[in-house]
């Protein structure tokens, strides 16, 4: 079987529950380096997902990882200015933005300057206003190809 994401960064899919859209298969994925002005530099692995036709819906899903991070599994609710976690639904002009508040990221490849690739798994519980969703089994395997130069899910750490 062909993979259709070979060649477009990588693999990033996962199980969505709560967002209305419960399969996510990331058609275009990549890794951005953000440098932010506080000098607190990560990366972030970001899959973008179209789903319909009109109207169109797209949904996000983004791992962040603070530059310089090794490997390992990260509890989001201990770790949450190490490694975070987004899901997002984008329609005509509107994007609902969830940010993780609990769960866990298995890092088993980090990026550096020298191996841009980010690989591992994913399951958290993210909110935006007073809803939540629930990602499972996420498995991504990303490698930088600037396909993706800026985010929708940018966020400062909190």
């Amino acid at each position: 079987m062909t993979d259709p994401n070979k060649g477009k960064g990588g693999t990033f899919n996962a199980d969505v529950n709560g967002s209305g859209y419960p399969l996510f298969v990331a058609e275009t994925a990549d890794i951005v380096l953000k440098e932010p002005p506080d000098g607190n530099d990560y990366w972030q692995g970001i899959g973008s997902h179209t789903v319909g036709e009109l109207p169109v819906v797209n949904t996000y899903l983004s791992v962040y990882v603070v530059k310089n991070t090794k490997p390992g599994t990260y509890r989001l609710e201990e770790h949450k200015k190490t490694v975070w976690a987004s899901y997002g639904v984008q329609t005509a002009g509107n994007i609902e933005a969830y940010f993780s508040v609990s769960g866990e990221v298995k890092l088993t490849v980090v990026p550096s300057d020298a191996d841009q690739r980010l690989e591992g798994t994913l399951s958290f519980t993210a909110e935006y206003n007073d809803r939540q969703v629930h990602v499972s089994n996420g498995q991504f395997n990303l490698t930088k190809t600037n396909q993706i130069t800026s985010s929708l899910l940018d966020t400062p750490r909190t």
